[in-house]
């Protein structure tokens, strides 16, 4: 295995893995939007889309076998649901009372070895759910997802360790080309030369 760097800003030069991530990200912006959802939720998302993609059967591989199972291991495709669907997840007795509800409204973002990876609507918690009903489809409501602050066009107001934020929110854009004034563009159109260094750059 040899490692080769390529370019930086040239994502041509990469072109398998650049588009391998388009798919990816198309995946997870079909989930989000037809769920309604915050795009703060992308990482589960981009997680159940790699599984998904991982055991489809895929052309380049022999017998159009999956990547993730190449010696043709069967795969429990029942266990996939639609992203964001309606979960009810049965709760520890010995952490209620005995007249509260024994399950809890959820989220689905995904599949575990032992479980399902559920989203609680009160806390913002993620955790691994076991005994579920499950509406597969079907979404929570407009006003659940504002009174919840899950909805797409609504951020949440809270800081919360489940929302990781994508690098590309956290950049600012630095201009590296110089603002010319007009006259100054005049000139060096005049004389047919062209200053290529950074204003900061001394030489």
């Amino acid at each position: 295995m040899s490692h080769e760097v390529t370019e930086r800003y040239y994502p041509q030069s990469n072109g398998l893995a650049e588009r391998l991530n388009l798919t990816i990200m198309d995946m997870v912006r079909c989930m989000l939007i037809d769920a309604n959802l915050t795009p703060k939720l992308w990482s589960y998302a981009a997680h159940y889309a790699v599984l998904i993609y991982n055991n489809l059967p895929h052309s380049a591989l022999d017998n159009h076998k999956s990547p993730s199972n190449p010696y043709g291991d069967s795969f429990d495709f029942l266990r996939l649901y639609v992203f964001g669907s309606i979960f009810y997840a049965l709760q520890p007795s010995k952490l209620l009372d005995m007249l509260e509800e024994r399950s809890a409204k959820e989220l689905f973002l995904g599949i575990d070895p032992v479980g399902y990876k559920v989203l609680d609507l009160q806390s913002k918690v993620a955790y691994v759910a076991r005994t579920v009903k499950r509406f597969d489809g079907k979404f929570i409501s407009e006003e659940e997802n504002q009174i919840h602050g899950l909805c797409r066009e609504e951020e949440p107001t809270h800081s919360s360790s489940l929302y990781p934020t994508p690098a590309r929110a956290q950049r600012k854009t630095i201009c590296c080309r110089p603002h010319l004034s007009k006259n100054a563009s005049t000139s060096r159109a005049r004389t047919g030369r062209q200053s290529h260094k950074h204003p900061g750059i001394r030489g």
